[in-house]
């Protein structure tokens, strides 16, 4: 499944990235760019704006309905009956969504920190944006949260 996020779901699209569903996010003023996005990248467009509920040939979306990214969350994986067997945490750049790779510990040398790569024995990149990941002290908070989502949607 492929989303995209509209400029008041920038938390929910970090959330689903984590999760390792492919998430877009825009932060575009000008809706009718965000749903010609959406049709021509073939995603379900989820939004906030009420516009949506008015319009006529709309592309495919869902409206999220709170406030909170916490209960969006919920919302979006029940409402698009999002399988736990979707889920491929850790997979995804959070920054700009892109699929993440191996890289030799070798080839980041210069992109980490010494004590990270002194500490460190795997790393993720991500080719679009640059941003390298490990499994660092946030990576068990983070383990922990996608574990309790796992949990509340197996239910």
């Amino acid at each position: 499944m492929k989303l995209l996020c509209d400029s008041m779901l920038g938390k929910l699209a970090v959330y689903l990235r984590t999760l390792g569903i492919d998430t877009e996010y825009s932060d575009s003023r000008y809706f009718d760019l965000k749903t010609d996005r959406v049709r021509g990248e073939e995603r379900i467009f989820l939004t906030r704006d009420t516009r949506v509920l008015k319009m006529k040939n709309v592309p495919p979306y869902f409206f999220v309905k709170s406030n909170y990214p916490d209960m969006q969350l919920p919302e979006v994986l029940e409402g698009l009956k999002i399988e736990l067997q979707e889920f491929r945490p850790f997979s995804r750049c959070l920054r700009c969504n892109c699929e993440l790779r191996i890289i030799e510990k070798e080839d980041i040398r210069d992109k980490v920190p010494d004590y990270v790569y002194k500490t460190q024995k795997s790393f993720s990149f991500c080719e679009r944006c640059n941003s390298v990941y490990w499994q660092g002290t946030h990576y068990e908070r983070i383990r922990r949260w996608v574990d309790t989502v796992r949990q509340i949607m197996s239910r």
